[in-house]
């Protein structure tokens, strides 16, 4: 494994990798407490003790997991090479009105570093399920910063209704349901109620942690067959057992557990960010040490083959795309402003075009697709109805007429109102960043997207790539609907719109499965090893 080292400077406020993005990381990786499902009969028994949970740890050898007691697992998960934190799952019984259900609580806690400051994200879910897995009732909470989302859902009937506050504020969802769809724990579950044998493959559809409120998800195990696994503790066989699950409008999120003959996970493996998870004891789990060394703006970011001048007063840039393990064309969008041509598998050519009103782009002939109703709206990210955010976009816009001077102006507003730049912020809201005046380049295009909202323009996030200092790092800025097409702007650099410099992967309404596709995007090239070669530059 690769050893990352510390780096002595910080990289500016305006060019981090949000805590968006490590929420996915989270949500990736934090979902693999696999234990031993408690049987309906043992309501009021005791958690297992540490001696039980340590004992779990050394290999297949180990004694199964009792289903006559709750208990608990620990995991410790690595990301090249670098500690970035544990899983914890724990399994208890509740009992209400007589019927005794299954209660399964995951926490996923994990530390990284930006520049010189570290952020911690936690990632709590939680499913309430019936004796044959009918789920009855789910949480789910991101916390990062001091700002956190909270969803909380329940089953009535053929629907999951669905409560998600942010800063105070309650934003209610429905999701269709059917009886035989499981919880945030299905894999858990299904895997431990019934251990999958070589050759078997099984469908579930199951919920999944969005950035603020659970989707619902396809998910494909096949059990491929044995393998010599290295554990922490030594080497053993395991079953090894493929899963891929998927959400619509996003990129296939593909996991390897390697199961003991009790169904519980020892290992698991997140192909999207290279990120490996261990069972192991409370002790290793919480140990500190080796934490917030994998730094996400550097370690993490695509190298140029060389340097450009003035990067964002450029006109024009093309670029060749090389990712190792990927293929760039997929993962980069074509759009008025940035044209993606395959190459190879592995190869793209990006051209990148400065646009702004009136200007020629990319499509010069074609108009962008229409802004829908997310886009115009409030959501529980993008608070445009906040009283005081609302009463900002009134009086920074005045009297202006056309959208664009009002978005310009707004870009402007916004880059001077953030006076505290930093990454400590976490990922905020709207809400949030106008009583704080804190945050990165995720906290300018939220409350940037917000005040464009409240001030009638139809506004969304963009993530992707920006250029700086011969690298790429990555970025968050704001696109508005003027004149039938989406045209960027950035309040971290407020030049009344962007350069050639940004490298745009998706964009996203922040609501629902768009905020979640977006983030998941991103992720998709973190440690895929893109390399970003400069063609020709205006």
């Amino acid at each position: 494994m690769r050893i990352i080292q510390n780096h002595p400077s910080a990289v500016p406020a305006s060019s981090g990798l949000h805590a968006a993005v490590v929420s996915a990381l989270a949500i990736c990786v934090g979902l693999v407490g696999c234990t031993a499902e408690p049987a309906g009969d043992s309501a009021g028994s005791q958690p297992a003790d540490e001696a039980s949970a340590a004992s779990s740890a050394t290999g297949p050898a180990a004694v199964s997991p009792s289903t006559k007691a709750d208990r608990q697992a620990w995991y410790v998960t690595y990301m090249l090479g670098a500690k970035i934190g544990y899983q914890h799952t724990v399994w208890r019984h509740e009992t209400r009105n007589g019927q005794v259900l299954s209660r399964v609580d995951m926490l996923s806690h994990l530390v990284t570093k930006r520049g010189l400051s570290s952020i911690a994200t936690d990632l709590r879910v939680a499913d309430v399920s019936t004796a044959d897995g009918g789920l009855v009732e789910c949480q789910s909470k991101v916390s990062q910063g001091g700002t956190s989302i909270t969803s909380r859902g329940s089953v009535v009937g053929d629907t999951l209704r669905i409560e998600t506050t942010t800063r105070g504020k309650t934003v209610t969802s429905t999701i269709p349901w059917s009886a035989d769809w499981r919880g945030f724990s299905a894999v858990e579950q299904s895997l431990v109620r019934k251990p999958m044998t070589p050759g078997e493959h099984r469908r579930l559809r199951a919920l999944i942690p969005g950035l603020d409120t659970p989707l619902l998800a396809t998910v494909e195990l096949t059990a491929v067959g044995p393998e010599r696994v290295k554990l922490l503790t030594g080497t053993y066989d395991l079953l090894r057992v493929d899963c891929v699950t998927t959400v619509p409008g996003s990129p296939a999120m593909r996991d390897t557990y390697w199961v003991d003959r009790t169904g519980q996970s020892m290992k698991a493996y997140n192909e999207l960010v290279g990120a490996e998870s261990f069972l192991t004891t409370r002790e290793v789990a919480q140990d500190t040490r080796g934490l917030a060394q994998l730094d996400f703006n550097l370690d993490l970011a695509a190298p140029a083959d060389r340097a450009v001048a003035a990067p964002h007063a450029t006109r024009r840039v093309r670029y060749r795309l090389t990712l190792q393990r990927g293929d760039p064309a997929a993962a980069f969008v074509s759009g008025a402003s940035q044209q993606v041509t395959s190459i190879d598998p592995h190869t793209a050519e990006v051209t990148v075009y400065a646009l702004r009103p009136g200007q020629a782009g990319a499509k010069p002939d074609a108009s962008d697709d229409a802004p829908g109703e997310e886009d115009r709206r409030p959501s529980s990210i993008i608070q445009s109805d906040n009283p005081k955010i609302a009463a900002l976009a009134r009086k920074v816009a005045g009297d202006k007429k056309d959208p664009w001077q009002k978005a310009v102006a707004l870009e402007r507003f916004v880059h001077g109102y953030v006076a505290l730049k930093g990454f400590s912020q976490g990922f905020a809201t709207a809400a949030d960043v106008v009583e704080s005046r804190e945050g990165d380049c995720t906290e300018h295009a939220v409350l940037l997207a917000a005040l464009c909202r409240a001030a009638g323009i139809p506004a969304r996030v963009a993530v992707g790539l920006v250029y700086q200092d011969q690298k790429f790092l990555f970025h968050m800025w704001t696109e508005v609907y003027v004149g039938k097409r989406w045209t960027p702007i950035d309040a971290t650099l407020a030049r009344g719109g962007i350069g050639a410099a940004h490298l745009k992967l998706a964009h996203s309404s922040l609501q629902g499965s768009s905020a979640f596709n977006a983030v998941l995007s991103v992720a998709n090239v973190l440690a895929r090893g893109l390399k970003v070669e400069v063609l020709e530059v205006e």
